[in-house]
């Protein structure tokens, strides 16, 4: 069966007055925690007929996170999105692959009808997202900051209502601010956890850079011993054990302005 929604405009389906765009913003923008993230929003989707919504993060080669595969869920069945995660099934995501190297949203159909999926994919898009059961909805691609992307799946709550355009450009600058305010929360996990001294955020900034131990001494103005002694400090914190693998911890999790 085709899983597809017209471009619609045949029915009013416009957000309140008092829940713009604006005030979503300014809403994120105080947002301490990631639940607190999805469920406003949620709630900010819910007046244009979405009913649920799941979220993929896609943390960037080297950083600390890369293998935690964050993922949240709010309004699909917890059982089923339990499942989906114990299971590491959003491992394996047609959505989530076949929107991240694009830069529109796709309606699932788009995705379901243009993939060749697995038998093991299908059983997991069923069981989690029901789509041999006439649901459709919306999956956005979103990009943040240190290549943080990710991606943002919307369940309809009316299949065969039409969608209309101007309620797609509204859902889809929500997830990205959502997106882009769960990377500062990441980013800033990260530095609490990892604390580099300003002579050590130096040195390892020059590393990024491609710099050798020897003209990093030069440029700083020390000896290439102590630019060895920095680097052992920087490899204990950053749990890494090499420069190339520290350079991409520092980068990816923001721990130096390069």
């Amino acid at each position: 069966m085709r899983l597809t929604i017209e471009w619609g405009f045949g029915k009013e389906n416009n957000m309140a007055e008092n829940n713009t765009l604006e005030t979503f913003a300014e809403a994120m923008r105080l947002v301490e925690s990631p639940k607190k993230i999805w469920n406003e929003l949620a709630e900010f989707t819910r007046d244009v007929g979405i009913d649920a919504l799941s979220y993929y993060h896609i943390a960037p080669p080297g950083s600390q996170d890369f293998s935690d595969k964050y993922f949240a869920s709010v309004g699909f069945d917890q059982d089923a999105a339990d499942e989906h995660r114990r299971n590491h099934t959003h491992f394996d995501n047609p959505f989530v692959s076949r929107a991240n190297p694009l830069t529109r949203p796709l309606f699932w159909g788009e995705v379901v009808d243009n993939l060749k999926l697995t038998d093991k994919q299908k059983e997991n898009m069923d069981s989690f997202y029901h789509c041999k059961r006439h649901s459709n909805g919306l999956v956005l691609p979103v990009f943040g900051p240190k290549n943080r992307n990710g991606c943002v799946v919307y369940r309809f709550l009316d299949a065969c209502e039409p969608f209309a355009r101007e309620n797609v450009h509204r859902v889809s600058l929500a997830a990205h601010l959502a997106h882009v305010q769960f990377c500062h929360l990441r980013a800033k996990n990260a530095e609490e956890s990892i604390y580099l001294t300003s002579r050590e955020k130096e040195v390892l900034t020059w590393v990024a850079r491609g710099k050798s131990n020897t003209v990093i001494a030069d440029i700083v103005g020390i000896s290439q011993h102590t630019v060895n002694g920095y680097l052992r400090r920087i490899y204990l914190k950053t749990r890494t054990t090499d420069r190339t693998s520290a350079a991409l911890r520092a980068v990816a999790d923001s721990l130096i302005d390069y």
